[in-house]
C-alpha cells in the first residue's frame, strides 16, 4: 500500500508539475455508482478528506470533533454545494455512525462494531481520507502518527486499517519535508518500518508480513 501510494504521488507530480493546472477528465464514463454525482463533482473520498482537514484546523482537534462533523455530513453533505446528503457511504462507516453513543464515544463505538464483525472488518474507507494529517502536521511526525491513528479508528478500528493510514500519512509528510525524492525504495522501507514500530504487537505476525 505505502509503496504504491508513494509511486503514484511521484508519478502525478511529474505528470502535472503545474499545481495551478486542473487535471482533465476527457473520457468521463457514467456508471451505476457514479451517476449519483454530477459530472465533475468529487466523491465521498474527497468529502471526508475535507472533514478531516476541517477537524485538524480546530484548536483542539480530536476524534469527537471529527465524529460530529462526519455524522452531520452524512445527514446533509455540504449544503453550500447543494448536497442533500453524504453520498457513497460505506457499510462499515454507516454501521459505526448510527451506533449507540457514537457522538460521545466514537472510538469505543467503532471498536464495538469491529468486534461484532469478529475483528475481521477492514475496508479502506479510512485510508482514502487520511492524507490530510500528513499535510497539516508534516513537520511533527509524532503528531502525524497520533492523528492518523485516532482519525482512522473513528470509523475503522482494525489495526490493518490503522497501519495503512499511518503509512500513507508518513509518506505524505516525508515527501513534503524533502524537496527532491531520489530514493523511493528507501522512503518506502522507512515508512513501513516506522509503521510497524508504531503499532507493535497490535498487528499479528501474519498481518505484518502482509503489510510488507
Amino acid at each position: 500500500m505505502a509503496k504504491h501510494s508513494v509511486m503514484l504521488m511521484v508519478y502525478l507530480q511529474n505528470l502535472y508539475p503545474d499545481t495551478n493546472q486542473l487535471i482533465p477528465f476527457p473520457n468521463y464514463i457514467q456508471t451505476p455508482h457514479a451517476h449519483r454525482w454530477e459530472r465533475g463533482d468529487w466523491t465521498d473520498d474527497t468529502d471526508q478528506w475535507i472533514l478531516v482537514m476541517e477537524t485538524l484546523i480546530e484548536p483542539n482537534s480530536n476524534a469527537i470533533i471529527f465524529a460530529r462533523k462526519l455524522s452531520l455530513w452524512v445527514r446533509q453533505g455540504f449544503p453550500e454545494l447543494n448536497d442533500f446528503g453524504g453520498l457513497g457511504l460505506g457499510i462499515n462507516v454507516a454501521q459505526v455512525i448510527i451506533s449507540d453513543k457514537y457522538l460521545e464515544h466514537p472510538l469505543e463505538a467503532s471498536r464495538k462494531i469491529w468486534e461484532q464483525s469478529g475483528r475481521q472488518a477492514a475496508p479502506n474507507g479510512s485510508v482514502m481520507r487520511c492524507s490530510a494529517s500528513g499535510i497539516v502536521h508534516y513537520n511533527d511526525i509524532e503528531k502525524v502518527k497520533s492523528t492518523a491513528i485516532w482519525m482512522g479508528q473513528t470509523t475503522h478500528f482494525d489495526p490493518r486499517c490503522i497501519a495503512s493510514c499511518i503509512a500513507i500519512c508518513l509518506a505524505v509528510a516525508y515527501v513534503l519535508q524533502t524537496s527532491n525524492i531520489n530514493d523511493i525504495e528507501s522512503l518506502i522501507t522507512r515508512v513501513q518500518q516506522e509503521t510497524l514500530d508504531t503499532l507493535g504487537d497490535q498487528l499479528s505476525p501474519q498481518y505484518q508480513q502482509e503489510f510488507l
